[in-house]
């Protein structure tokens, strides 16, 4: 709990201020490190995955233990198999549409530790009661490297926008 805490001061910090918009982060960073494009690569597969529900294939990138997410209704699921069987809910689940994830920055840790930070918007679509409802906003997300191999260890969504009108 304590470290879901942490990681929404951290989000409020990174994604809040204005000097982190998307245009700044983009000119400023034009050469991308092999553990960034690792990142970049494995959430665009990801998104595939979230695309074809394909419960499995996210459930390869989340470490196996210690592992946890804040969903934009702010619930937190503890470890990987919750985490995948929350999506295997959602996938079956008629009403959704799809979801994606759009890396805005990445940020390698610089000081040895095995650790990056990715934020950026997310946008997830549903049908609710006769509607088609869109719900995006801002994510954290943690990646930790294991045996050379990047995966989740924890993310946070915040809601910034749900259009739709009586739905939302």
């Amino acid at each position: 709990m304590i470290k879901a805490l942490l990681v929404g001061i951290l989000l409020s910090g990174i994604v809040a201020s204005p000097a982190h918009s998307a245009s700044s982060i983009s000119a400023a960073k034009s050469v991308v490190s092999a553990d960034e494009q690792a990142i970049r690569d494995a959430r665009k597969a990801y998104n595939a995955a979230l695309a074809s529900r394909d419960s499995a294939a996210i459930a390869k990138y989340w470490q196996r233990d210690n592992c946890e997410s804040i969903w934009a209704n702010g619930v937190l699921t503890v470890g990987r198999d919750n985490i995948v069987a929350r999506y295997t809910k959602t996938f079956d689940n008629r009403d959704f549409i799809w979801g994606i994830r759009t890396p805005h920055r990445v940020d390698v840790a610089t000081d040895g530790r095995s650790y990056a930070a990715e934020v950026g918007t997310w946008k997830w679509k549903m049908r609710s009661s006769g509607h088609v409802v869109t719900y995006e906003g801002r994510y954290l997300a943690m990646w930790h490297r294991v045996d050379d191999t990047w995966r989740l260890q924890s993310d946070l969504y915040v809601e910034t926008a749900c259009t739709a009108g009586r739905a939302c």
